[in-house]
């Protein structure tokens, strides 16, 4: 016990303090194979315990993002005179992640009022970003609006 205290207070010879493990900065890393059944199930627990914060926090943001489409769409309704809103891309499938945003489709905007709605989306200053499309626009692949007829959910 003396010689963990003078090797944490540099005053233990340099060869001595060498070989002792003082914590895990000194430690060689190792292999499972390695560890001892108390090691590793205390590895595992804690490897469950970060996966469960991760999922939780996803959910967490998943449910925001639903919050802010809604509003957005709310807003596009209102406000813009949007006929049409819907929700598609990652959000509704499981590939929605911790940096995904939020894809929107809206209907019946004029190219002046669909300039109008996106600075009125960007002044929200959502923490979750907003991708918005116009439906009318001729440059919508056929592919996507084949998607959001399909699996896209309206608002």
């Amino acid at each position: 016990m003396e010689s963990l205290r003078r090797a944490r207070e540099g005053t233990l010879e340099k060869s001595r303090r060498d070989d002792l493990t003082v914590g895990p900065i000194h430690r060689k890393p190792r292999t499972a194979a390695e560890l001892s059944p108390e090691e590793l199930e205390h590895y595992r627990q804690m490897a469950r315990e970060r996966l469960t914060r991760k999922r939780e926090a996803l959910a967490k943001r998943r449910e925001r993002a639903w919050e802010v489409a809604r509003r957005v769409a709310a807003i596009l309704k209102e406000r813009f005179g949007a006929s049409g809103v819907w929700v598609c891309g990652s959000l509704l499938r499981r590939g929605f992640g911790p940096t995904s945003d939020v894809d929107l489709v809206v209907e019946g905007l004029s190219p002046d009022t669909f300039t109008q709605a996106l600075r009125a989306v960007e002044e929200l200053n959502a923490e979750i970003d907003i991708d918005l499309m116009r439906w009318e626009e001729e440059t919508l692949p056929l592919s996507l609006r084949r998607m959001v007829k399909r699996e896209g959910v309206e608002l």
